[in-house]
């Protein structure tokens, strides 16, 4: 492999694959959240934008945890496109 990749010039630039390689931080995340349209789903679960930024305090953590893992790893779970989610109201 090593041999086959020293014949392939770089296509982008030392500053840019940092910035490629770079973590995803929190403003970048929020972001792509705003970007979501409110009635649009944008996974297979149904769940829409409004959801989203309507929970972000309870949902958040764990989304940003599964970001971060891919992110780290370069995998992601095949499950989390087979997840059903389902809300269960609880009475206070």
């Amino acid at each position: 492999m090593n041999n086959l990749l020293k014949h392939i010039n770089p296509s982008i630039s030392q500053e840019d694959n940092a910035l490629l390689l770079s973590k995803v931080t929190r403003e970048e995340r929020r972001a792509v959240l705003n970007r979501i349209k409110p009635l649009k789903a944008p996974g297979p679960e149904g769940l829409q934008g409004i959801f989203f930024k309507s929970f972000w305090d309870i949902v958040g953590p764990s989304v940003t945890e599964a970001i971060e893992a891919f992110f780290d790893s370069g995998h992601l779970l095949k499950e989390l496109n087979r997840t059903c989610i389902t809300l269960i109201l609880q009475k206070s």
